[in-house]
C-alpha cells in the first residue's frame, strides 16, 4: 500500500588474523517509507551500531617481512557506539520540490591508540550529541530551454566532549600486557555550530550543453570549555575557554558538451573550505597554539573526455589540478616522536586519471582504472630549520591502478518470471599501489605491492547462490599504510595475508 519497510541487520564476531585481535560489530537498520498521497513522501532512516576491536600495533620493516602476525600491543581497544536518526519530507507542486531533512546523531568512541602506546600512552572517550536540518528546494525555471535551480540551507549544532588519560603501560618481555590509568591530561566540552547556504543553477542553453554554478556560504565554529586548569608547557598542553569562528564563501562551476555518443567533454571548477576538528584545535599537544589553526582552502580544476563507442567499449579520461592553501598537517618532532597539528604553506596535487571498460565475445567484461599524480609540499616550513618545501607528500603513491576479467559461468538453474537461465561469473582482480615516501624529508621509501583477487558466484536454486572470496592470492607481504619518523623509525601495518571466504546468498523471489 503506502508504506514500506526494510531491515537491515549485522551480527560479526571474530578473531581478526594477527595475534590478540578480536573484532564484533552489531549493526541495524530500519526504513520506513510512506506515501502521503501524490505529490508528497516521508523516508525515515534509523540506525544503530556498536563496534569492539582491539587494535594491533604497528610494525618494523623486520617484523612485516618474518613474523606479520606479531601484535605487541594486546591490551589496545576501540569502542564505537553510534545512532542515526532522519527522516526526509519530500514534497511536489508544479516546477518545484521541497525537502525537509531534519536529523539526530549521538556517537561515542572510547580508543587506546595502539599508534601512540610507546611514545605517548593514553586513553580517551570522545562523543557528540547533533541535530540539525537540511533544507533544500528545486524548480524548474520555464524558461525556453530546460533550466533549474536548487537553493538549500544546513544547519548544524553539534556538542561535543573529550576525556583523556594519561596511562601507565606494563609490559613483559616487550609485549604490553597490563595497564593502569594516569592524571587526567584533557576534559572539555566544544560545541560545533555549522550555517551553510547554498545555490545551484543549472541549464542547457542549447542542445547538448549542459552549464552549472553554483555559490556556497559556510559560517562554522566552536565554543570551547575546558573543566582543567590551562597549560602552556609540557607536551599535554591545554588552551583556556575560547571560541573560534571561521567563514567561507566558495563558487563552483562546470560545463558538459556532447559532441557526439562516442565523444562528451566536461569541466569544472571549485573553490572548497574545511574547518579545523576539535581534536586539532583543542587537544593542544606540545605544539605552541594550535587554537590559531586557519582553516584549509583548495582550489581545484578538471577537464576530461568521456563516452563509448556502441555498447561494447567505453572511457573516460580526465585531469585535475588542486592548489590547498593552510593544509593542517601533522609534523612528527624528531627529538621526542610528539605529533604538532600546524598550518602548511600550500600544497600542489596534479594528474590523470582514466578508466575503461569493454564488453567482450562470450560475455567476458573487462574494466580497469589508473592514476598518475604528483603530491607536492610547495611551501612548508614546520620550523626554522626545517623546510619541505619542493619534497613530495608522504604516503601519497605516484600511481594506483586496478583491473578486472569478469567471465560467465554456465547456467545452471532457471529463474525469474519468465523462466530464464541463471548464470554465475568468475572474476580475477588485480591492485597496484606504486612506491610512495614515508616521510616528509623523503628519504625513506615504501616500494608498493600488487595483490590478485578472485570472486565468484554460483547460482544453485532460483532463490539462492553460493559465493566466495578469495584476496592476496600469492600471499605476499605487503603494507595497508606506511610511515616513518627519526624517533621511531619505520611504522607499517600489514595486510592481510591469502584468505578465503565462502558465503551463502538466499531471497523470496515475488
Amino acid at each position: 500500500g503506502n508504506d514500506a519497510f526494510r531491515l537491515d541487520l549485522n551480527l560479526t564476531e571474530g578473531d581478526r588474523w594477527r595475534d590478540d585481535a578480536t573484532y564484533n560489530r552489531k549493526s541495524a537498520t530500519v526504513r520506513w517509507d510512506r506515501s502521503l498521497g501524490d505529490y508528497s513522501g516521508l523516508r525515515t532512516t534509523v540506525t544503530w551500531s556498536s563496534v569492539y576491536q582491539e587494535d594491533p600495533s604497528v610494525l618494523s620493516r623486520e617484523e612485516l617481512e618474518n613474523t606479520p602476525s606479531r601484535n605487541t600491543h594486546p591490551i589496545t581497544f576501540r569502542t564505537v557506539d553510534a545512532l542515526r536518526v532522519t527522516s526526509r519530507l519530500e514534497h511536489r507542486r508544479g516546477p518545484t520540490t521541497w525537502q525537509l531533512t531534519p536529523f539526530f546523531r549521538w556517537n561515542q568512541l572510547d580508543l587506546m591508540p595502539s599508534w601512540m602506546l610507546g611514545f605517548d600512552p593514553v586513553v580517551f572517550r570522545t562523543g557528540h550529541t547533533s541535530t540539525g536540518l537540511m533544507a533544500r528546494m528545486h524548480r524548474d525555471l520555464g524558461l525556453a530551454f530546460p533550466g533549474r535551480v536548487t537553493a538549500g540551507l544546513d544547519l548544524d549544532r553539534s556538542p561535543g566532549n573529550r576525556e583523556e588519560d594519561r596511562i601507565q603501560v606494563i609490559r613483559n618481555e616487550g609485549i604490553a600486557v597490563d595497564w593502569t590509568r594516569g592524571e587526567r591530561i584533557y576534559d572539555y566540552e566544544a560545541v560545533f555550530l555549522g550555517v551553510s547556504p547554498y545555490v545551484q543553477i543549472q541549464i542547457e542553453p542549447i542542445p547538448r550543453l549542459h552549464v552549472h554554478a553554483g555559490l556556497r556560504q559556510d559560517w562554522v565554529g566552536f565554543d570551547y570549555t575546558t573543566s582543567l586548569a590551562p597549560l602552556a608547557t609540557g607536551r599535554h598542553q591545554r588552551p583556556a575557554n575560547t571560541e573560534v569562528r571561521y567563514w567561507n564563501l566558495g563558487p563552483s562551476a562546470g560545463i558538459a558538451l556532447a559532441l557526439r555518443p562516442e565523444a562528451n567533454l566536461f569541466a569544472s571548477f571549485r573553490e572548497s573550505f574545511r574547518a579545523p576538528s576539535e581534536g586539532q584545535l583543542f587537544r593542544q599537544g606540545a605544539a605552541a597554539n594550535t587554537v590559531a589553526l586557519n582553516p584549509v582552502q583548495a582550489r581545484s580544476a578538471e577537464v576530461g573526455l568521456r563516452g563509448s563507442l556502441a555498447s561494447s567499449f567505453g572511457y573516460e579520461v580526465s585531469l585535475y589540478r588542486m592548489e590547498v592553501r593552510d593544509d593542517i598537517l601533522n609534523f612528527v618532532r624528531p627529538e621526542d616522536g610528539l605529533t604538532e597539528s600546524v598550518n602548511a604553506g600550500r600544497t600542489r596535487h596534479e594528474g590523470v586519471e582514466a578508466g575503461f571498460w569493454a564488453a567482450l565475445p562470450g560475455g567476458i567484461v573487462a574494466d580497469a582504472s589508473i592514476t598518475g599524480a604528483s603530491h607536492r609540499y610547495v611551501q612548508w616550513q614546520p620550523r626554522a630549520n626545517v623546510d619541505y618545501s619542493g619534497n613530495l607528500l608522504e604516503q601519497a603513491p605516484r600511481t594506483l591502478g586496478s583491473a578486472r576479467l569478469r567471465l560467465p559461468l554456465p547456467a545452471l538453474v532457471s529463474g525469474g518470471a519468465n523462466g530464464e537461465a541463471r548464470a554465475g561469473f568468475v572474476e580475477f582482480e588485480a591492485i597496484h599501489m606504486g612506491e610512495f615516501w614515508m616521510n616528509p624529508e623523503n628519504t625513506e621509501a615504501y616500494e608498493g605491492h600488487r595483490l590478485w583477487n578472485l570472486r565468484l558466484e554460483w547460482p544453485l536454486t532460483r532463490q539462492s547462490s553460493i559465493f566466495a572470496r578469495g584476496t592476496n592470492l600469492t600471499d605476499r607481504t605487503y603494507a595497508e599504510r606506511a610511515s616513518f619518523n627519526a624517533f621511531r623509525g619505520a611504522e607499517l601495518s600489514p595486510g592481510k595475508p591469502r584468505t578465503f571466504s565462502l558465503g551463502l546468498r538466499w531471497g523470496v523471489t515475488p
